[in-house]
């Protein structure tokens, strides 16, 4: 994907702030491919090559993480609060 988009209607990251899980809702109903997890450092903490709704981040640190879901033309890039 090339273009970058920081589109706030299309994606919604439910609970945010969460503890364990959250779920992607995609209002346009676009093909999600991935679905990228970085920490502040940029650093790439989780992938999922999956159209599913529910990601599980127990295994992640409390604190902020960037969430980047993935579509055939563009991306989306939200923050993510962990409890």
């Amino acid at each position: 994907p090339e273009n970058i988009y920081n589109k706030n209607s299309n994606v919604l990251l439910i609970p945010n702030p969460c503890k364990n899980e959250f779920s992607v809702i995609n209002i346009d109903k676009s093909d999600i491919k991935q679905i990228n997890i970085y920490n502040l450092l940029g650093q790439k903490v989780m992938t999922k090559h999956l159209n599913s709704v529910v990601i599980d981040i127990g295994n992640l640190e409390t604190g902020v993480y960037i969430v980047e879901v993935i579509f055939n033309n563009y991306k989306i890039r939200k923050k993510l609060v962990k409890e």
